[in-house]
């Protein structure tokens, strides 16, 4: 929730959409052995959109993504030495609002799910979020 909230809260526009995000699994990386063994955390996750004005949902089907933590410390060591499981989660949780964020630019592109007019401008900004840090 507050990784949603972080990313998320900073859109204001003129309609009201409502996230379905769910978590089907995830696993946090237990220390494996260096250089042998560098085990990773990863988490999949599905998520639906409902256009409040149009009474409708935007995703017939609910949209699955798998998600799989940043290498920060490098692709020698697992996480699981490193990093605390509520670290390890948190690093799961922003990964995963990046790619929504990034789904969501995606299907405003193409199928102008956030304008509020076939001619206006996007309610989410055209940036790359892949960019973003």
């Amino acid at each position: 929730q507050e990784a949603v909230a972080e990313r998320f809260d900073r859109y204001e526009g003129a309609r009201l959409y409502h996230f379905g995000i769910s978590i089907e699994g995830y696993c946090l990386a237990p220390p494996g052995i260096p250089v042998v063994a560098a085990p990773k955390s990863a988490m999949i996750i599905r998520i639906t959109v409902w256009d409040d004005a149009k009474n409708q949902k935007l995703t017939p089907k609910a949209h699955q993504i798998t998600v799989i933590e940043s290498l920060d410390q490098g692709p020698l060591i697992g996480s699981g030495y490193t990093k605390t499981a509520e670290e390890q989660f948190k690093n799961l949780s922003q990964n995963a609002v990046k790619q929504i964020e990034t789904f969501l630019v995606r299907k405003n592109r193409e199928e102008g799910w956030f304008n509020t007019t076939p001619a206006s401008a996007a309610e989410l900004p055209v940036a790359d979020p892949a960019t973003e840090g």
